[in-house]
C-alpha cells in the first residue's frame, strides 16, 4: 500500500500544503486497510460495488456506521441500506471492534468506495 502524504512542488493550496500529522498518517493508513480489507476480506470488487450503488448505498452504510459510532443506533438504522438486523451497533465493551473509532474507519472507508465508484464515472455526479 503507497500513501505518500507529503506535499507536491506544485502544491500551493495552503489547505492541502502543510505539515501532515502522525495522527492523520494514521488515521489515513487505517482506512486504507479497511478499504483493501473490504476487497480481500469481504471479496467485495469495483464490480459489486457499481452493482449496488444504484441507490447510493455506500454513502447511506457510510452514513450508519458514522452514527452507530456516535451512539444513535436508531438513527443509524433509519440510513443502513442492507437489512436492519445487520445494522452496526457500538459496543464499548469491545471497542477493537464495535468501537467509536472502527465505526468511524469502516464510515470513511466506505466513503471511499462511494468517491471511487464516482471516480469510475459510475455514478452521476
Amino acid at each position: 500500500m503507497i500513501l505518500d502524504l507529503k506535499p507536491g512542488k506544485d502544491d500551493t493550496n495552503p489547505a492541502t500544503s502543510g505539515p501532515v500529522t502522525p495522527e492523520t498518517q494514521r488515521a489515513l493508513k487505517c482506512v486504507a486497510r479497511e478499504r483493501c480489507a473490504q476487497y480481500t476480506k469481504h471479496s467485495w470488487t469495483t464490480g459489486h460495488d457499481d452493482c449496488i450503488e444504484v441507490n447510493n448505498e455506500l454513502t447511506l452504510g457510510s452514513i450508519a456506521y458514522a452514527l452507530a459510532g456516535i451512539g444513535r443506533p436508531m438513527h443509524a438504522a433509519m440510513f443502513y441500506p442492507w437489512g436492519k438486523e445487520n445494522c452496526p451497533r457500538r459496543d464499548d465493551t469491545n471497542p477493537k471492534r464495535r468501537g467509536l473509532r472502527v465505526l468511524l474507519v469502516k464510515a470513511a472507508a466506505l466513503l471511499i468506495a462511494a468517491i471511487e465508484q464516482i471516480d469510475r464515472g459510475n455514478v452521476n455526479a
